[in-house]
C-alpha cells in the first residue's frame, strides 16, 4: 500500500458535537490529497495554492444492541465459505440525532467470525469486519457537514472480535470420506449476556467468559469535493517506507511511520512531526468524479486498533486509504489541468559552521591565485617550451620561396 503525503485541518468547534455515550468519535477531520503523482513533487512540497479534492473524514463507533441473535457453524458446501456465523439484529439507541432514525436500525446482520486463530498467530486481533445492508443516507434532521453545507451521509461497518469462548470451534472431518460432519454451537453459547464497555458490546457466557465483542462504526460516505484551497508546512525527505512481508508489518517496532502520519501516537496538531501539510479551504464545494482489502490495510487497521482501541480511528484510516487509491489512480487516465501556485524544496549540501564556511573559501581562492601567478610567470619568464618550439619551426618553413610548395 503506498503511503501518500496528505493536507490535513481540524474545526476548532464542531457544529455536530462529538459523540461520547459509549462511543468514540473522530470529530470533522478534513483531509485534501496532492494533485502530483511524483513522490518526490509530493515530499518536497511546502507551498500549495490551487484546486484540490477535499474529504470529510469524521468517523463515529457506538456500542449496539443485539437482539434475536444466534451463532450458527456453516459447512463450506458451495453456497458460503465454511465457517462459524453470527447472526443478529444490530441497532444502536439514542443516536439519531446524529446518524438518523434509519441508519441506527441496521436489521438482521449475517458476519462471519474468527473461531480458530491462537494456533495461527497468537499476535494477531480475531477480528472480522462486516457492511451492512443498509445504504448510506443522508440526515434529514438538519445535521450537516460544516465544509460542504450537505447533510452528513453515513456507511455503517459492524466489527467483531472473538473471544476466547470462540477458539477452537469448528467441524470434525471424517478421515475416510473427508466430509465434515454438521457442528452442534454448545449450549453455553445459546444464552449470552451483553455489557456495554466504551464503544464494545461485550457477549459473555454464564461463567463470565468472554464470547466476543462488537461495535458499530459509521463512516462519513459523501462525496470528496473540490475546493479551492492553501497547504503549507516544511518539506520531508520522503514518505513512509513500503513494508512487503506480513511479519514485518506486524512487528510492534515498526510502520510506527504509517501511523504516525495518520495521526496515530503523535499530536493531530504536529503536521510537521507527521510529514503532512496544514490544509485551508477557500470557495466550493464542485463536484468531483467502495473499495478491498489488503495486506497492507489490514495491517494498519490491527496496529492502530491495539495501539489506541479505538476503532473509529483505526476505521477511518483504512478508508482514507481507499479515498486515496481511488484519486491517485485517476490522473493518468485522463490528465486533468488546473492552475496553481507551488513552492518546493530542494536538499543541498551547504557549510554549516563558519570554520568550515572560510576554509572552503580559503582554498577556492588559493586556488585562483595559484592559477593566476602561474599564468603571469609563464608569460614573462618562459624563453622556450615544447609549444614554442614546434611554432617556431612552423615559422622557418613558411616564407616566400616555400609558400607555393606548403
Amino acid at each position: 500500500m503506498a503511503h501518500w503525503r496528505f493536507a490535513e485541518s481540524r474545526p476548532a468547534e464542531m457544529e455536530t458535537g462529538l459523540r461520547t455515550e459509549n462511543a468514540v468519535d473522530t470529530g470533522d477531520i478534513y483531509r485534501a490529497m496532492l494533485p502530483f503523482d511524483s513522490p518526490q513533487d509530493r515530499a518536497t512540497l511546502e507551498y500549495y495554492a490551487g484546486p484540490a479534492v477535499v474529504v470529510n473524514q469524521r468517523t463515529a463507533c457506538f456500542a449496539p444492541t443485539l437482539d434475536n441473535f444466534a451463532l450458527i457453524y456453516k459447512l463450506n458446501d458451495g453456497s458460503a465459505a465454511g465457517g462459524l456465523y453470527l447472526n443478529a439484529s444490530i441497532a444502536v439507541e439514542n443516536q439519531t440525532g446524529f446518524i438518523g432514525t434509519d441508519p441506527s436500525k441496521l436489521g438482521q446482520i449475517t458476519c462471519r467470525i474468527h473461531n480458530g486463530w491462537l494456533s495461527i498467530d497468537p499476535f494477531l486481533l480475531p477480528i472480522s469486519l462486516c457492511s451492512s445492508v443498509a445504504n448510506p443516507m443522508p440526515i434529514k434532521n438538519g445535521t450537516e457537514n460544516p465544509l460542504s453545507g450537505w447533510a452528513y451521509g453515513f456507511n455503517s461497518v459492524l466489527l467483531v472480535n472473538s473471544g476466547s469462548a470462540l477458539d477452537g470451534i469448528a467441524a470434525v472431518s471424517n478421515e475416510k470420506t473427508q466430509d465434515s460432519s454438521p457442528l452442534e454451537i454448545p449450549k453455553a453459547l445459546d444464552n449470552l449476556t451483553f455489557r456495554r464497555d466504551g464503544p464494545w458490546t461485550t457477549a459473555f457466557i454464564a461463567n463470565g467468559t468472554d464470547v466476543f465483542n462488537a461495535t458499530i462504526c459509521y463512516i462519513s460516505q459523501n462525496l470528496p469535493h473540490k475546493y479551492n484551497v492553501t497547504m503549507t508546512v516544511r518539506s520531508v525527505p520522503s514518505g513512509p517506507e513500503f513494508l512487503a512481508e506480513w511479519s514485518t508489518l506486524m512487528a510492534a517496532e515498526n510502520g510506527t511511520g504509517i501511523l504516525q502520519q495518520l495521526g496515530i501516537g503523535i499530536s493531530p496538531d504536529n503536521t510537521r512531526g507527521r510529514g503532512i501539510l496544514d490544509l485551508q479551504a477557500h470557495s466550493g464545494p464542485d463536484l468531483w468524479a467502495d473499495p478491498d482489502d489488503g495486506m497492507q490495510h489490514a495491517a494498519a487497521f490491527q496496529n492502530i486498533l491495539r495501539l489506541t482501541g479505538d476503532p473509529a480511528q483505526a476505521i477511518q484510516a483504512v478508508i482514507f486509504r481507499f479515498y486515496q487509491m481511488l484519486y491517485y489512480d485517476w490522473p493518468p487516465n485522463f490528465n486533468p489541468t488546473r492552475e496553481a501556485k507551488t513552492i518546493h524544496a530542494q536538499e543541498v549540501l551547504i557549510p554549516q559552521h563558519w570554520r568550515g564556511f572560510v576554509v572552503v573559501m580559503a582554498i577556492i581562492v588559493a586556488h585562483f591565485v595559484v592559477t593566476a601567478l602561474t599564468m603571469v610567470l609563464f608569460a614573462q619568464r618562459t624563453e622556450s617550451s615544447l609549444l614554442g618550439n614546434a611554432w617556431q619551426a612552423v615559422s622557418q618553413v613558411v616564407f616566400p620561396d616555400t609558400q607555393d610548395i606548403i
